[in-house]
C-alpha cells in the first residue's frame, strides 16, 4: 500500500471495488460534477483522526487477498458469470 499520508478515497459506486471498500471510501457519482467537487472538497477538509482511520480500513481491505486469488475469482466470474436476478 502506498498510501503514506492517509488520503481519502473518492470511488463510484459504479466502480468493481465499491462493494469492497464501500464505507471507508468517499462516493462520487461520476457525472455529477457538482456532487463530485463537494465529495473532494470533504475529503481535503476531512480532519486527520478520521482520515487515518479510513485510511487504515482501506489498506486492510485491500491488502486482505492476494493479487493471484482476486485475479483468479475474477477470471471465474468472467468465465461464469452469475445469472441474473430473476424478478
Amino acid at each position: 500500500i502506498v498510501n503514506r499520508h492517509d488520503g481519502v478515497l473518492a470511488l463510484s459506486r459504479e466502480a468493481g471495488a465499491y462493494a469492497e471498500l464501500e464505507g471507508p471510501a468517499l462516493e462520487v457519482e461520476p457525472f455529477d460534477v457538482s456532487g463530485t467537487a463537494r465529495v473532494l472538497a470533504q475529503g481535503l477538509e476531512m480532519e486527520p483522526a478520521e482520515r487515518a482511520a479510513r485510511a487504515a480500513v482501506l489498506a486492510e481491505r485491500s491488502s486482505s487477498r492476494p493479487p493471484a486469488r482476486w485475479f483468479e475469482e475474477v477470471s471465474v466470474q468472467a468465465r461464469y458469470p452469475a445469472p441474473p436476478p430473476l424478478d
